[in-house]
């Protein structure tokens, strides 16, 4: 049980994350289902996987590159620009 209204409030969020994860998801598996390339979720959960690790790479990565800037380092991404989720 959360002792304080802070740890309620986080827990709240993180439900509510869990169920815009699983909202988006099945909008996308639904999405998906209409790709003629794709048969069946044997095609489809591997591509919205690897769709899925890049956009977090991608979060992850601009995370890196402000703090790097924040702190005067240089950032080097671990995918190049043509290919990185913000160019898209």
């Amino acid at each position: 049980m959360p002792q304080s209204a802070k740890q309620l409030e986080l827990l709240e969020n993180s439900q509510t994350t869990a169920q815009q994860l699983s909202a988006l998801i099945k909008s996308a598996r639904v999405f998906m289902r209409k790709d003629k390339g794709l048969n069946g979720e044997l095609d489809r959960i591997p591509m919205l996987t690897w769709i899925m690790f890049l956009k977090f790479l991608d979060d992850m990565e601009r995370i890196r590159e402000l703090e790097a800037e924040l702190s005067g380092k240089d950032f080097h991404p671990f995918i190049d620009n043509p290919y990185r989720w913000l160019v898209w």
